[in-house]
């Protein structure tokens, strides 16, 4: 019969001899509840709350056309960002399990460009160019690329492999949000446009949008993807 430091002894040598041998690690997948923090979802979580306390300033009258301005470049470059984000997740996730169908990213690529058209009015905005019309219009771009990213964000899910299900449940109600946050403040900003308080409520629907931005930072958090770790063979 072995004594209690023999057996802890051979443990030890066996538990050396697979340290020693990488070959005998394999790679498994796992479970979809872990899952990365990722720095975009960061970036976007602050954008979106920029974008927030900047309208919220706006609205009790602290320079009200600048940071109108700012909010619709800081919310448009973050809205291209998640496109960016959510396309080459799509990209990486289908090469490593395809599902037998390739969803269409057409939904990213025009998320992307209306956030970076977004930007362009604000910046033209800040430069004096008429300045209440292209807020008005960027506002109103914003809310057509929460739209664009709200069907893209469906093609993704169609991506996932069966495993992330559970996933894909935890962030059923975030592309719901984005689609209310975003048809709001694109029907403010056709208000806007046509004179109805220009100001107020381009600032209003950059609080809107901000939420969004914000909502989908918190979505790329928690989106579990499959990924694959070292785990020792018994």
């Amino acid at each position: 019969m072995h004594s209690p430091s023999s057996k802890t002894l051979t443990e030890d040598i066996c538990m050396a001899t697979k340290l020693q041998h990488p070959e005998r690690r394999v790679a498994t997948p796992v479970t979809p509840t872990q899952r990365g923090s990722h720095p975009g979802a960061k970036v976007l979580a602050m954008a979106g709350a920029a974008g927030i306390v900047l309208g919220a300033l706006g609205i009790l009258g602290i320079g009200p056309v600048y940071v109108a301005g700012v909010a619709v470049i800081v919310l448009g470059i973050a809205i291209a960002l998640a496109g960016g984000l959510f396309a080459q997740a799509s990209k990486d996730i289908f090469s490593k399990f395809p599902s037998g169908r390739r969803a269409t990213f057409g939904g990213f690529a025009t998320e992307i460009v209306l956030g970076l058209v977004a930007a362009v009015c604000g910046v033209l905005a800040l430069a004096g160019v008429s300045t209440m019309n292209l807020l008005s219009i960027g506002v109103i771009v914003l809310g057509m690329s929460l739209w664009a990213g709200y069907v893209a964000v469906a093609q993704f899910d169609q991506v996932l492999p069966s495993s992330t299900l559970s996933g894909r449940r935890m962030s059923r109600g975030s592309p719901g949000l984005n689609i209310l946050c975003g048809v709001v403040a694109a029907s403010l900003g056709i208000l806007a446009w046509m004179g109805v308080i220009p100001r107020t409520l381009t600032l209003v629907a950059d609080v809107f949008v901000g939420i969004a931005v914000l909502n989908i930072g918190y979505s790329i958090s928690r989106r579990a993807f499959p990924r694959s770790s070292p785990r020792v063979r018994n």
